[in-house]
């Protein structure tokens, strides 16, 4: 079996272990800095046509692929100016991981999963990966909650339309009063006398039985909104003048609604 062997093959390797990881990071800051010189050349030879349309015939000669050169290339656009280049990860497939993120993003420091923290710079390949599937999980989350507090918003600001349009018919309903008619009958014993009378019993019971009705109505239309009071708080907690309001709304009605209704029931009103 052959063996591969760096520099001269009949020396010695240190047993000091600082001189060997010296040695290791030395040949790992020229493997990053190639990355760069080969991504520099092969944009150079793509941009001036030095293979005369024939790029991909010349890339196989290279025993490269079209998108491993790509990959090459885009790489060298985007960190070929980071200074300084020898504290990018020498890795072609972890640099174009990276290739989204700015270099403030690059810098800052990133939250692992055990609870230690990391750049980007420092991150493997596959940490790098599921970096980016968190951050993609976290957004995706922040636009659902975003949608759910618009439509709670939404929901909020028709309850107190509502709500408001209820006070004003309620308030329009106690300033009604019931109608009286005057009628005029001539005596024919005493044709120069006239006398008047009230409206009857069953004009002002039919008036209240109308009366009634409407105010059923009302109330079925302030009990659906009742029902989500709760909810409407919670999500308007934070703004206290519309907490307010609400629970204005509801004393108001829950005071009403006691003198004109009793167990639950409508009280017959006009006998």
């Amino acid at each position: 079996m052959n063996e591969i062997k760096g520099g001269d093959a009949s020396a010695e390797l240190s047993t000091d272990l600082n001189i060997i990881t010296a040695e290791i990071n030395a040949y790992q800051r020229v493997a990053g800095e190639a990355i760069f010189e080969i991504g520099y050349r092969l944009k150079h030879v793509k941009e001036k046509d030095l293979v005369h349309g024939e790029w991909s015939e010349w890339l196989e000669k290279m025993n490269m692929t079209q998108g491993h050169a790509r990959r090459f290339i885009r790489v060298y656009d985007r960190f070929a100016k980071h200074a300084p280049v020898h504290e990018l990860p020498p890795s072609l497939s972890v640099l174009y991981l990276l290739i989204p993120f700015d270099d403030e993003e690059l810098e800052k420091p990133r939250e692992m999963p055990n609870g230690s923290t990391k750049k980007l710079t420092e991150m493997s390949r596959r940490e790098i990966e599921e970096f980016k599937a968190r951050e993609k999980k976290a957004l995706l989350a922040a636009e659902e909650a975003e949608q759910a507090r618009k439509q709670a918003e939404a929901q909020r600001d028709m309850a107190l339309r509502e709500s408001d349009i209820l006070r004003d018919t309620l308030e329009s309903r106690e300033d009604v009063e019931p109608e009286v008619r005057t009628e005029y009958v001539y005596v024919e014993k005493e044709p120069q006398a006239e006398f008047t009378r009230s409206v009857s019993k069953e004009s002002r019971k039919q008036f209240y039985a109308d009366f009634i009705e409407e105010l059923e109505y009302i109330r079925c239309k302030y009990a659906a909104i009742a029902a989500e009071a709760p909810e409407l708080k919670k999500s308007i907690e934070q703004n206290e003048s519309l907490c307010d309001k609400l629970d204005n709304f509801d004393d108001f009605w829950n005071s009403f609604a006691k003198s004109i209704y009793k167990n639950n029931t409508i009280i017959e009103m006009g006998n």
